[in-house]
């Protein structure tokens, strides 16, 4: 399972957009993990992290993107570590944790 963690800021165009790209990704992708952190909603977890820059795109514990990323990007990133155990053959889907 792929695991990802957005976090975002309120009123920042780039994280609205960046939601709006992992919604569209929790759809194609049936065991990916997305947690959404707002530095509104969880400033702890904001200073836990050292991120200072929003958007900041998490992939399985690594950095993968500040600010603005390209969905085939991430999609192919996911692909490629997929090795058939992350369900795009029809499994169920684990869902999206989003906070935000």
């Amino acid at each position: 399972m792929n695991i990802i963690e957005l976090y975002i800021a309120s009123n920042c165009a780039a994280c609205t957009r960046a939601v709006d790209k992992l919604e569209t990704l929790d759809a194609s992708h049936t065991e990916v993990r997305i947690r959404i952190i707002s530095r509104d909603d969880d400033p702890e977890a904001f200073r836990n992290s050292g991120i200072f820059t929003v958007p900041a795109l998490i992939v399985n514990g690594k950095l993968f993107s500040y600010g603005d990323f390209e969905l085939d990007d991430l999609d192919h990133f996911l692909g490629k570590h997929d090795n058939g155990r992350n369900g795009r053959n029809g499994n169920s889907r684990t869902g999206n944790s989003a906070g935000a």
